[in-house]
């Protein structure tokens, strides 16, 4: 379990060596640390911190793209990443496959949305979905 905490640690502070280091000696790449106050994945971490060099690692190692994420995991890395902005984090997720219309809630929207209406500082109408992506 300490191994998986390093790696979440290494994608909290976005050291994309270190991460590769560890996912090469075979840490799991979607494993959950439960040495926090909430439990949490380096996939997670690094979305949650806008590491978009450190998510494209994650996800070129196999993590799941549509994993749980937040405090309570009351959160999906893509909608989380276009609802703040994170525009080249929403598309490395959107090309590994994430849900376009994934919603943390059945009442919240979807990602695309939320990227559409600009929730962050700045506006987002340049988020173009992949393929086979649907706004409800």
């Amino acid at each position: 379990m300490e191994d998986v905490e390093a790696l979440v640690v290494a994608a909290e502070s976005g050291n994309v060596m270190q991460a590769a280091h560890l996912l090469d000696l075979g840490v799991p790449v979607d494993g959950r640390t439960r040495a926090r106050r909430w439990p949490t994945t380096a996939l997670g971490a690094a979305v949650l911190r806008g590491h978009t060099d450190m998510v494209r690692l994650l996800l070129r190692s196999g993590s799941d793209p549509d994993q749980r994420i937040g405090r309570h995991d009351d959160a999906l890395p893509l909608w989380h990443a276009a609802h703040h902005g994170m525009l080249g984090i929403a598309a490395l997720l959107l090309d590994a496959g994430a849900d376009p219309d994934g919603r943390p809630w059945p009442k919240s929207p979807p990602p695309l949305t939320g990227a559409a209406r600009g929730n962050s500082s700045t506006p987002n109408v340049e988020m173009v979905p992949s393929p086979g992506a649907t706004s409800r």
